[in-house]
């Protein structure tokens, strides 16, 4: 694989004299608040050379699956920190496990991907895996290269590197690899990843053919160890010096090992059937087609069975649990741009999936086509920014329906204000509806509806203050797995049948000091609900105080700090090996506890560079610190990495 990125990096060298066309982009910073118009079409632009053209950052686009366009960022920032992870997300709302490249447990609810087609299960997974809305891409003017490295717990490292240049003016591709390895300080807990995604987009010179494909080719590798032992959780909480050292405390297995893979293709291709009748004729109305596959496998091996999962079925000895998920999804499309009406899109979608548990000897399989209509609707009104997501089903028992309407306002003396609604359904995964393990006790054939949610939400930006941001949640058949007996990995799943109400108050705000400067993050949660199936912390907090200056001639720009996260005290979902989920259980709570990370950033030139201490409280606050029943979070410990960027 490195000899691969290696060519490719010479290749784009080879061809930067074919970057000799780019966008006129605004050199001012755009505005990503406002609402993306769904054409990413190249602006036409006198034919010169790079050389002859003033060539700003702002000029490297990067372009979403939904054609919203901005541009490369090299600058070093707070949120950039925040960033700053094998996942390139904040964490702010995750709980991190104590080895790199784990599942990450939830102190928020997750809002459902906006996706009609049912998914496989197996969530945990979905922070591990690159998502279709994180595949991009690229319009650059010469060649360019990211390279993203961290290191990470007792052996292994952390990568990440992107390729992207443009073959020609209007033929643009990308390739990235990201490889992650990770030992960890206890027992049977190394973690590995290996992702490889690519995409390319062309567009003709008169505008009127596009075409987008994209690839991405994932596996990751966890072993799995069921979390400590009760002794050693006794052992763990003791403090005793003995146990420093985690790889002394028991775990529940030492044989278990979860595979997941992924592949996914795309291929978009659309036709201006209607032109306008300006100088530069520009489309007016396009017709497309969409195919996508998505196909994944999860395997679950285990040598020998254990009691925390219970008996074998009969003729058994040990557990190979496979199942496969392909899912099909086919879309014909028009656009309508720059009309008096905005923009407005319409298709029909064709959705086919399968769903086989291939370990069993019958390999009995889930099969269906289902069909829905949408469309997506944008415009300005007045100063007013309006945008409308539809999708409907049709007799469909899987695929949920969708509905978002989100208006932005103006800005009237520094405030603006971003509010909506979502009413969408959704199917809990297939693995919640049928699965036979090779344990005896998970198994199930379950009656499945679809979940329902609806939200009111708004974000306004107000001067002095920051950004507050409000959500209300309406649940309805909100599905979860249930762990019943604290002793026992057996899990059952369930539906409730009452609604949860969720009220989620968001506020970010930052303060400038001279030099200094607080970045503040708060959210507040409360959970109206019959039974207590979803279990979230009261309060989340984090704040960050740093100083930042320009050194050594402002060749170098630094920021060094201490950043502290704390949540309160809440029963955690559990993590469940063979699913891969985090699971509901009542009997232990976790929180309550500060995490206090030291840091030094800097930024030379195109690099950033990234120095933290994680943890550094660990040692004197009580080793009552959890991940999630059973799994410690991770102990002090130095960390560093550098996320470079190459470009002319």
């Amino acid at each position: 694989m490195r000899i691969i990125l290696v060519v490719l990096g010479l290749f784009c060298i080879g061809n930067s004299n074919a970057q000799n066309m780019f966008p006129n982009i605004s050199k001012k910073k755009m505005n990503t608040e406002v609402i993306p118009k769904f054409s990413d079409s190249i602006p036409q632009r006198n034919e010169k050379t790079v050389k002859e053209q003033d060539v700003a950052i702002y000029d490297y686009l990067i372009i979403t699956k939904d054609r919203d366009t901005t541009y490369v960022d090299t600058t070093l920032t707070i949120a950039k920190y925040y960033k700053f992870n094998s996942r390139r997300t904040d964490d702010f709302g995750l709980l991190q496990m104590a080895n790199s490249g784990q599942p990450v447990n939830h102190l928020i609810w997750q809002n459902p991907r906006a996706t009609a087609s049912p998914i496989l299960g197996f969530k945990a997974k979905s922070t591990q895996f690159f998502q279709p809305d994180q595949n991009f891409y690229y319009h650059v003017p010469t060649p360019l290269t990211e390279m993203y490295f961290k290191t990470t717990f007792s052996q292994g490292q952390s990568s990440d590197v992107l390729i992207t240049a443009n073959l020609h003016p209007r033929l643009n591709y990308s390739i990235g690899y990201r490889g992650h390895r990770s030992l960890g300080h206890y027992q049977h807990i190394l973690s590995g990843a290996s992702q490889l995604r690519m995409s390319m987009r062309y567009e003709n010179p008169s505008q009127r053919y596009r075409l987008r494909i994209q690839i991405a080719n994932q596996k990751v590798e966890q072993q799995e160890n069921g979390g400590l032992t009760p002794q050693s959780v006794l052992d763990f909480e003791s403090e005793d010096a003995e146990f420093d050292e985690r790889d002394k405390l028991s775990v529940k297995f030492e044989d278990a090992v979860n595979y997941f893979t992924g592949k996914r293709y795309l291929i978009e291709q659309d036709y201006a059937l209607w032109m306008s009748n300006e100088t530069t004729p520009k489309p007016k109305l396009r017709l497309g087609y969409r195919a996508q596959t998505d196909s994944q496998t999860n395997t679950y091996r285990q040598t020998n069975a254990t009691e925390y999962y219970g008996e074998l079925l009969p003729n058994l000895s040990s557990i190979n649990d496979k199942v496969h998920f392909s899912n099909q999804r086919f879309d014909i499309y028009g656009i309508l741009e720059k009309s008096v009406l905005g923009q407005i899109e319409f298709f029909g979608s064709h959705f086919k999936y399968s769903y086989t548990l291939e370990h069993l000897e019958a390999n009995p399989t889930m099969d269906a086509n289902e069909y829905a209509l949408g469309g997506q609707w944008s415009v300005k009104l007045a100063k007013f920014n309006l945008r409308v997501n539809l999708l409907k089903s049709i007799g469909a028992k899987r695929i949920g329906d969708q509905i978002k309407v989100n208006l932005i306002t103006p800005q009237w003396k520094g405030i603006q204000l971003n509010t909506g609604l979502e009413i969408n359904s959704y199917h809990p995964g297939l693995v919640f509806e049928n699965y036979t393990s090779a344990y005896k006790a998970m198994d199930w054939r379950k009656d499945t509806s679809l979940t329902t949610r609806s939200s009111l939400f708004a974000k306004a930006k107000l001067p002095l203050v920051g950004t507050l941001s409000f959500r209300y949640t309406n649940l309805n058949n909100y599905g979860y797995f249930l762990q019943e007996d604290p002793t026992s990995l057996i899990v059952s799943p369930q539906q409730s049948s009452d609604a949860i109400k969720l009220l989620t108050i968001n506020l970010k705000s930052d303060y400038s000091f001279g030099k200094f400067a607080l970045d503040n993050q708060l959210q507040y949660q409360q959970v109206n609900q019959e039974e207590s199936v979803l279990e979230l912390p009261e309060f989340i907090a984090r704040t960050t105080l740093y100083f930042q200056d320009h050194w050594f001639d402002k060749a170098m720009f630094m920021q060094m700090g201490v950043s502290v996260k704390y949540f309160s005290k809440y029963y955690a979902n559990a993590y469940n090996p063979l699913l891969s989920e985090f699971v509901v259980q009542h009997d232990k709570m976790i929180g309550d506890f500060p995490m206090v990370d030291v840091f030094f950033n800097a930024k030379v030139r195109q690099t950033r560079l990234y120095f933290r201490a994680e943890h550094v409280n660990s040692s004197f606050t009580g080793n009552t610190f959890y991940s999630a029943p059973d799994y410690p979070y991770r102990d002090f410990v130095i960390r560093f990495g550098l996320v470079w960027n190459f470009f002319k």
